[in-house]
């Protein structure tokens, strides 16, 4: 009887400390969340991964999982979502490209790309009534946004795991070749190519990056080198490192900025060509860049997300995961998130570095964090324990 007597009142004190910690727990009103379209890579043309104007939630919990999305064992960051109208549309490594319901996780159409072998990894680029992605296969296509059916393919090199970039009535995606040797190409949006330029000098796998106002595209590739064009591919110049440049060019203010696995972080001058500033950290720097706020954010394989200042790459604060940080950091609302080999993905303080908050997604998670209204949606790599999943977390209830 005693024995019972304490268990009961074990029992109700149990239930008193989980309803404070529901009480304690941060809400939203789920009203106050906007949906801001983010219809190309990284949010913008400038490749920034700043979306002004959206929300982070202050607590998450897991609205929907689909699992073993990333089934390849290809190691480079996966691709994220482009974000239009309440709905995700974003590739996988068996080279499918889904359009899923953000709200539901429910797939509304899929549409194969040719057999390669890592598939899609670059993020799809919406206009108008076409998605446009590009493969390993070598190929950009065009599906059509309702249906998904297949509008054109366009056979451009040998692999692209870029992502294309839409400005204006044009398209522009670096591509790969087996040589290997680096192109960036120019089509319309009827799959013609209208201009390319062969000079770099080895695989492209970072994005374009535009500054609209100067009328400069810029590009990193394996050899090391940054590489800048006007918008008809006149050759401006070519800004060397001591290694590959793997992640997306981040521009703003008329600088690119974006890292190297020489263990450094670059602004460039895009006007001159000249190193404003670099910044030495202890391992290869494969992410790309968020700019908000005059702060760089940037992760590494040191397992940090670094905060700098944009003027002279001052260090302002870093953050410690439990892993290696491939993937590209977001930034919005004060807060920044990024994936970590850790398994988790991880909301910190803009300007502090605090933790907020994270979530277990499992394996290496390397894509990008796509803001969607009150959710935010991440893919992972496979590891040796968990599958590649494609998780939604939303702002808990």
């Amino acid at each position: 009887m005693q024995t019972l007597r304490i268990l009961a009142v074990a029992l109700a004190f149990a239930s008193l400390a989980a309803a404070a910690v529901a009480e304690d727990r941060p809400r939203q009103d789920l009203r106050e969340f906007p949906w801001v379209d983010q219809p190309v890579y990284r949010a913008d043309v400038g490749r920034t991964g700043h979306v002004a104007g959206a929300l982070v939630p202050v607590a998450v919990e897991e609205a929907w999982r689909i699992r073993g999305f990333n089934p390849g064992g290809h190691t480079a960051a996966k691709g994220s979502a482009a974000a239009v109208d309440g709905v995700l549309y974003i590739g996988s490594d068996d080279g499918t490209l889904h359009a899923i319901d953000a709200a539901s996780g429910r797939t509304l159409w899929t549409a194969a790309t040719e057999p390669s072998t890592n598939g899609i990894h670059g993020t799809p680029a919406v206009h108008g009534s076409l998605v446009l992605v590009g493969a390993y296969d070598g190929r950009l296509y065009a599906f059509d946004r309702a249906t998904g059916s297949r509008a054109w393919a366009t056979k451009l090199g040998d692999h692209i795991g870029s992502s294309p970039l839409v400005w204006q009535d044009r398209v522009y995606v670096s591509v790969e070749t087996d040589r290997p040797s680096g192109i960036l190409t120019v089509l319309d949006f009827d799959g013609n190519v209208l201009a390319t330029d062969p000079r770099m000098m080895s695989h492209p796998h970072s994005s374009v990056g535009l500054d609209p106002a100067l009328g400069v595209l810029a590009v990193g590739d394996n050899t090391g080198n940054l590489t800048a064009w006007d918008l008809g591919l006149g050759l401006r110049f070519v800004f060397r490192t001591g290694n590959d440049v793997k992640g997306p060019i981040a521009v703003a203010d008329g600088s690119a900025y974006f890292g190297s696995w020489d263990h450094r972080v670059y602004r460039v001058d895009l006007a001159t060509g000249e190193e404003v500033w670099s910044r030495k950290v202890p391992d290869l720097v494969m992410s790309g860049a968020a700019l908000a706020d005059g702060t760089v954010y940037i992760g590494s394989h040191d397992g940090r997300l670094y905060a700098l200042d944009a003027e002279d790459g001052g260090l302002r604060w870093s953050y410690q995961t439990g892993g290696r940080v491939y993937g590209s950091p977001t930034v919005a609302d004060g807060k920044v998130l990024v994936g970590s080999h850790d398994g988790l993905l991880h909301c910190v303080d803009a300007v502090t570095g605090e933790r907020l908050w994270t979530h277990r997604v499992g394996g290496h998670v390397s894509g990008t964090p796509v803001l969607a209204g009150d959710g935010v949606v991440i893919a992972a790599a496979r590891s040796r324990s968990h599958s590649g999943d494609l998780v939604m977390v939303r702002a808990a209830r």
